[in-house]
C-alpha cells in the first residue's frame, strides 16, 4: 500500500471511530468507551496528518497543538464534572467536523491537480459522510444533553433517514463515477448534515 493510501485509509478509520464513539455516549454504561474510542479516532487522525507533511507544515502543527492545549486546559479547569458529557459530545462533533474538511480539502485539490481518481473519490466521500454526520449528531446530542433540545423526532422519521441514507450511498456513487466533479461531494456532505 503506497503513502496516499495508507494516509487515505487512516482518516477513514478515524472518521468510523468517531461515530462508533459518539454512539458509544449513547448511554452512561458505554459512555466510557466511547470517549475511549472518540479520542482513539482524533489520535489516528493526528498521526496520519503527521504522516503526510504536505498537507500542513510541522511548524504550524505545532502552533494548533499549543492552542488546542491550551483551550483543553482551561475547559479542564472551568467546566464542572456534571457537564462533562455535553463537552465530549461537542469534541466529538468537531472532530467530525474535522473529518469533513480535511476529506473536502484533500479531494478539492485533487480535483484541481487533474489527479482525482475513484479510490480517493470513494474514500474523501465516505469520509466526508461520516463526518458530516458524526458533527451533527454530535451537536444534537450536545443540546440534548443541555436539555435545550427536546422530544424524539417526528413520525416516519425513520422513513426520512432510510432516504438519505439511500440517497447518501447514490452520492457517494457519483462521487466515485465523476472524481473531477466537486458538487457531488459537497451534496454529500449536505446529506450527511441531516
Amino acid at each position: 500500500m503506497t503513502t496516499p493510501d495508507v494516509i487515505s485509509v487512516g482518516y477513514l478509520v478515524a472518521a468510523v471511530l468517531f461515530i462508533l464513539g459518539l454512539k458509544g455516549l449513547g448511554r452512561p454504561r458505554t459512555a466510557v468507551r466511547g470517549n475511549l474510542m472518540g479520542a482513539t479516532g482524533m489520535l489516528v487522525a493526528i498521526l496520519v496528518t503527521l504522516l503526510d507533511q504536505s498537507i500542513i507544515s510541522y511548524l504550524t502543527l505545532a502552533v494548533a497543538l499549543l492552542i488546542g492545549s491550551v483551550v483543553g486546559v482551561l475547559l479542564a479547569v472551568k467546566v464542572k464534572m456534571t457537564s462533562m458529557p455535553e463537552l465530549v459530545a461537542l469534541f466529538n462533533g468537531f472532530g467530525g467536523g474535522a473529518s469533513v474538511l480535511v476529506a473536502t480539502a484533500s479531494f478539492i485539490e485533487a480535483v484541481d491537480l487533474g489527479s482525482a481518481d475513484n479510490r480517493l473519490a470513494i474514500a474523501a466521500g465516505v469520509t466526508a459522510l461520516i463526518g458530516a454526520v458524526t458533527f451533527s449528531g454530535s451537536i444534537i446530542a450536545f443540546f440534548k444533553l443541555q436539555e435545550s433540545l427536546k422530544g424524539s423526532g417526528f413520525t416516519g422519521l425513520h422513513l426520512v433517514r432510510a432516504a438519505v441514507m439511500l440517497v447518501s450511498v447514490g452520492l457517494v456513487a457519483m462521487v466515485a463515477l465523476q472524481p473531477d466533479t466537486r458538487g457531488w461531494l459537497w451534496a454529500l456532505v449536505g446529506a450527511g448534515l441531516l
